[in-house]
């Protein structure tokens, strides 16, 4: 049976159900407890050089090798080499594949995988000063240099000498939560009360105005972001995004009126979210995409269009939680989303997928005409697809047609099952069908079969 220009109408054609052609919508597998994670509020993300997935968490540090999860936890009886707190809030690896762990209450602790020994560095080993210890994110400027937010103002380390040098913030009660470097080596730093610049030689910080409030009203800052175009983006909690925008050689515009650095805020039709988590910036795919206690965002500046991702639970394959707590992609074209419900991950993809249906049907519904068991495309360019009870079909997509082929147990020369478990094309180009009820060698130009 053959018919003519009907493949829409024979293999119903529609955009991929996991949205892979629709590159709107994406598809998140999620990773919990239940799998192995050390516990489920992931708030560090870091791919090592050799692959492996480190997740920071409130309960500990999860390696994860794509199977198997081994887990570093705090130990009560304080052992050394043993993590002292396990809130882990930054990780970073060193040239010689140790790993950096910021703590929030013990300090610095470097791991050596191979041994998987943990070593602490602290500001201060004194009873009752553990709050100098409290260290939030990373930035590493180097292999031998390490710059870490703490509570106390930016904290130097020197993986060599394994010295520590705190830069106390000119205000009190100040914390530094996050830290990045502009082009022309400038640091910038995030804190309780805003952002500051940090003049490294001079041991300075000079106050960046947010908003239009009082500088004792300024934003707390989370996240700060560098794009390629040199422009700092900067992720508050309570009043959303801002961004400094790059003048020449990584210079910003200053305000004549009170000679502070001013950033503009980044409103988007006031999409974006208001909250944006420690280190919720991240560039994925040419888009920025930011972390918020209401979603995943994902940003084209060039359009200002924004998308938010959510947690559904009557939706599979989104977020497992909407509170998103961190953002990592890796070397292998992966997001990895950290919420407080799991990690969840994105495989990036340039291909777009369909799905080609003899019956058109919606993607939870399986029909059994649909079901191809085997699939073979033969020397002419043919596309061969065997059903378990509805034979063999040939598409043509030159001819745009396509030929089925049903059993006739009582016709010598049709395939005696309609049960079709594989196809084969062997070295002369016969077509070799295996059926339930045997073999059969089928010529192509007569639709005839040979029963063996």
């Amino acid at each position: 049976m053959k018919i003519k220009g009907a493949f829409a109408a024979l293999l119903f054609f529609y955009a991929c159900a996991a949205g892979l052609a629709q590159p709107a919508k994406l598809s998140f597998e999620a990773i919990t407890t239940a799998q192995g994670l050390s516990n489920n509020s992931v708030t560090a993300i870091r791919q090592d050089s050799a692959g492996f997935m480190w997740f920071g968490t409130a309960a500990g540090l999860t390696k994860y090798d794509g199977y198997n999860f081994t887990v570093f936890r705090a130990n009560p009886q304080k052992t050394p080499n043993s993590l002292h707190n396990d809130i882990v809030w930054g990780i970073q690896e060193g040239q010689k594949g140790q790993l950096w762990i910021s703590t929030l209450g013990d300090g610095l602790y470097q791991l050596n995988k191979q041994t998987q020994q943990l070593t602490a560095h602290q500001l201060s080993t004194q009873p009752g000063r553990q709050y100098m210890n409290i260290f939030y994110s990373i930035y590493q400027e180097s292999q031998q240099v390490l710059w870490v937010g703490s509570q106390l103002g930016v904290v130097r380390f020197d993986t060599e000498s394994k010295r520590m040098h705190l830069y106390p913030l000119p205000a009190p009660n100040e914390v530094v939560f996050c830290i990045t470097q502009d082009r022309a080596g400038r640091l910038w730093v995030g804190t309780k009360m805003g952002l500051y610049s940090f003049d490294r030689q001079m041991g300075r910080y000079s106050l960046v105005r947010l908003n239009n409030q009082p500088l004792a009203n300024q934003p707390l800052v989370s996240a700060l972001y560098l794009d390629g175009a040199g422009v700092l983006w900067v992720g508050t909690n309570g009043e959303a995004l801002f961004k400094l925008g790059a003048q020449g050689a990584g210079l910003f515009k200053v305000d004549t009126h009170d000679s502070l650095l001013r950033a503009a805020a980044y409103q988007a039709g006031g999409l974006i979210k208001k909250n944006i988590a420690l280190n919720g910036i991240v560039s994925y795919s040419g888009e920025l995409w930011v972390a918020t206690d209401e979603g995943l965002q994902r940003i084209d500046p060039s359009t200002n269009r924004v998308r938010t991702y959510r947690a559904n639970q009557f939706s599979a394959n989104t977020l497992s939680s909407s509170n998103i707590l961190s953002l990592y992609p890796d070397r292998d074209g992966n997001l990895w989303v950290g919420t407080d419900n799991g990690v969840n991950k994105v495989v990036k993809t340039t291909k777009q997928f369909f799905a080609y249906q003899v019956k058109p049907a919606m993607p939870s519904v399986r029909i059994i005409d649909n079901t191809v068991t085997s699939i073979l495309q033969d020397h002419t360019g043919g596309i061969w697809l065997g059903n378990h009870v509805k034979g063999l079909y040939r598409f043509d997509p030159r001819q745009d047609s396509i030929t089925h082929q049903l059993a006739a147990p009582d016709n010598l020369h049709a395939l005696l099952s309609n049960h079709v478990w594989a196809i084969f094309e062997d070295s002369r180009k016969r077509l070799w069908v295996s059926t339930l009820e045997g073999l059969h060698r089928f010529d192509v130009s007569t639709g005839r079969a040979i029963r063996y």
